[in-house]
């Protein structure tokens, strides 16, 4: 997210102000009242009683979620109550995650906080990057430095795979245990990369940046799509390998806009727009409206017609960051922050978490890790109404 305040005083317009009520003054205070569970954890989800459901362990990877959440919000509306949020977070993020004998971050505990899977997952390595980062950056929090410091180094040391990427999955001890290249957890630490360059620009991030996406793109994009599995010997898994998911190519088209703006380097423009032209031809629903959640990047034809949140707000993303792309469909930042506004968003701070391709509700609960998604497409969305704003999504 940029730094820079944000808030509806600074009139964006309708949709976007509706958005910022609904998240900012409905979703934050809801998590900070009803997040937690009893043995001061986070919670996977709240059910439709907006109480705990009935998850059984919690992750590291939502405690990064939420804690880059707050710690962005705290800095942007000077709620104390955020930073206190964010605060609780990194201390029980510390607590309970962080294993000081072997290093890293395990993946879960169980409800009273002793380790349930101890492997070492670099999707939840990026979100804590992500955390570390905001957290010490935004809201000047420097104990946060050898924990976001000891992260890069973990990160380096036993993820990154000079040949392959990123093994996605490791052991207690470090060794991969990683069925395949996943092109998700690596997207997100791109991203991380990204925001931490922001913060604290080296060349040393930047270059590890441009690694990653010389690699996806060399590894990943077939047919102008990014593809989502590849076996050890970076080809299309045999089995799901035809499968892309519209929202990461939105996604996608959004990181390769950043990085530019970033790095000064443009050549990926070409490759932003094709994501973005790909990813409505197959992604969006002509008739109804909404991002459906997988396609078949051979056939076409969607294979899970289901729309998520998230997705959606990619696309806003993509849209505010990359409006030259969109000026040939008919889509555009209002009528997508209006359709998430009447579909998703409820004005309590709720939503729904999918629907389904007829925009009856699928899913009720709400996810905790949704309250990233949200944050970051509204904070793209303000961007466009506040032009010389600076910093980082």
């Amino acid at each position: 997210m940029k730094s820079g305040k944000a808030s509806p005083q600074d009139a964006p317009p309708i949709g976007i102000a509706k958005m910022y009520r609904q998240f900012v003054d409905g979703t934050l205070p809801l998590f900070v009242d009803r997040g937690w569970d009893g043995h001061a954890g986070l919670v996977e989800r709240l059910g439709t009683d907006l109480k705990p459901d009935a998850t059984m362990f919690r992750r590291s990877m939502v405690h990064g979620r939420q804690l880059y959440v707050y710690s962005i919000w705290a800095e942007h509306t000077d709620q104390a109550v955020f930073k206190v949020n964010a605060d609780r977070i990194f201390d029980n993020l510390v607590a309970q995650f962080y294993d000081s004998q072997n290093g890293g971050w395990i993946e879960s505990t169980t409800l009273n906080g002793q380790p349930l899977s101890t492997r070492r997952v670099l999707y939840s390595h990026a979100f804590i990057l992500f955390a570390l980062t905001a957290y010490r950056y935004c809201l000047g929090q420097e104990r946060a430095a050898p924990y976001l410091d000891h992260t890069l180094d973990y990160i380096d040391q036993h993820f990154k795979n000079p040949s392959r990427g990123y093994h996605s999955l490791l052991d207690p001890a470090g060794s991969d245990i990683s069925e395949g290249i996943e092109q998700n957890p690596i997207m997100h630490l791109l991203e991380a990369l990204l925001f931490l360059f922001e913060k604290a620009p080296t060349d040393a991030t930047l270059k590890t940046a441009q690694g990653i996406i010389e690699f996806v793109v060399r590894s990943f994009l077939y047919q102008g799509m990014i593809i989502e599995h590849l076996t050890h010997d970076c080809e299309p898994h045999p089995e799901t390998g035809h499968n892309v998911e519209p929202g990461h190519q939105f996604e996608w088209a959004w990181l390769l806009n950043w990085y530019g703006q970033l790095s000064g380097d443009r050549k990926y423009d070409d490759v932003c727009k094709g994501l973005i032209e790909n990813g409505l031809r197959l992604g969006w629903d002509q008739k109804r409206g909404g991002v459906f959640a997988e396609v078949d990047r051979h056939s076409g034809a969607v294979t899970l017609p289901t729309k998520r949140i998230w997705p959606l707000e990619e696309l806003i993303k993509a849209v505010s960051a990359c409006p030259q792309h969109f000026r040939s469909v008919d889509i555009d930042l209002p009528s997508l922050t209006d359709f998430l506004c009447r579909h998703y968003l409820n004005t309590d701070g709720s939503w729904f978490e999918q629907l389904n391709e007829d925009l009856s509700v699928a899913d009720r609960s709400l996810r905790a890790s949704t309250c990233y998604h949200t944050s970051s497409a509204l904070w793209e969305a303000l961007k466009t109404a506040q032009p010389t704003s600076s910093g980082t999504d």
